[in-house]
C-alpha cells in the first residue's frame, strides 16, 4: 500500500485533551494523522485538504469561523468540539464531539501496523513558500521516542511543561516520549510569569520552548482573546507506541 492508500484524518486544534485522544485514536486505528498549524488561514487550509483528499478534520468551535471561511471538500466529515455556528450541509456532515466519546468503544482494534507504514504527515509553516508535507512512519516515531527516552533518562516520576503546539514536531516529541514512559503532565500556556511560577509550582522536571516573535501589530488584533487553560493529563502506566 502507497500513502495515498490510507486514509488521512486531519486534527486542527490548540493542545488540549482533545487533540491527544485525537493523535493517538488515529494512530491506534492504523490511520494517518495530519495536525494543522492553528495560524492557518482559508487560502491556506483549503489547498491543504484538497491534496490530501482529507475524509474528516477534527477540531473545536475555536475555529469555526476558519472553517466556515474556507471551501471545505465535498463529502467531508467534520467532528467539532461544542460546534456554535456550524451546521451540516449537503457537501459537509457535522458531528458532535462529545457525542461521539459518549458512545465511544474502548477496546482494542488489534490491528498489525507495520513499522514501514504512514503514521503521520508534517507540514512546515509555509514561511518561505507553500507548506511541504513530510511522511513519518509508526518506525519512525517510535526511534524517535525511544531515543529522547533514552538520551534524557527519562522515568515516569518526570513532569513536563509543554509550551509548545502539539503540532510542532518538538511538541510532538515531547508528547510521545512522556507517555511511552508513564509521565504525569502535560501543560499548554504562554511563556509568561505565571507560567514560570506554574514551573516552580509543580517541579516540573523539564520545560522545553523556542523563542517568542514579535507578532506584527495587525496579527496581534486578529488573534483571539480568550486562550485555553492550562490541562493536566496523567497516565498510571508507560504507554507502548
Amino acid at each position: 500500500m502507497t500513502t495515498c492508500d490510507y486514509v488521512k484524518l486531519t486534527i486542527l486544534l490548540e493542545n488540549s485533551l482533545e487533540y491527544v485522544v485525537s493523535y493517538y485514536g488515529i494512530l491506534k486505528a492504523g490511520a494517518v494523522a495530519v495536525p494543522f498549524g492553528t495560524d492557518l488561514k482559508p487560502d491556506t487550509l483549503q489547498p491543504l485538504l484538497a491534496e490530501l483528499e482529507a475524509k474528516i478534520l477534527i477540531s473545536s468551535f475555536r475555529f469555526e469561523r476558519l472553517l466556515q471561511a474556507t471551501n471545505l471538500n465535498t463529502g467531508l466529515a467534520l467532528v467539532l468540539k461544542q460546534p456554535k455556528l456550524f451546521q451540516s450541509s449537503p457537501s459537509v456532515s457535522l458531528f458532535s464531539w462529545d457525542e461521539i466519546m459518549a458512545g465511544e468503544n474502548d477496546a482494542n482494534p488489534k490491528l498489525t501496523l507495520t513499522e514501514t507504514g504512514p503514521a503521520s504527515i508534517i507540514y512546515t509553516s509555509g514561511s518561505t513558500g507553500k507548506p511541504k508535507g513530510v511522511m513519518l512512519s509508526h518506525g519512525n516515531i517510535a526511534s524517535n521516542t525511544r531515543s529522547i527516552c533514552q538520551y534524557l533518562q527519562l522515568t515516569a516520576d518526570d513532569i513536563q511543561m509543554v509550551v509548545l503546539p502539539f503540532f510542532y514536531v518538538m511538541g510532538k516529541s515531547l508528547l510521545n516520549s512522556h507517555f511511552a514512559v508513564g509521565g504525569r503532565r502535560c501543560q499548554r500556556g504562554r511563556l509568561n510569569p505565571s507560567v514560570r511560577r506554574q514551573t516552580s509550582k509543580t517541579q516540573d522536571s523539564f520545560n522545553n520552548q523556542i523563542p517568542a516573535c514579535p507578532a506584527k501589530k495587525s496579527q496581534r488584533q486578529n488573534r483571539p482573546r480568550q486562550m485555553p487553560g492550562p490541562f493536566e493529563i496523567g497516565i498510571s502506566s508507560p504507554v507502548c507506541i
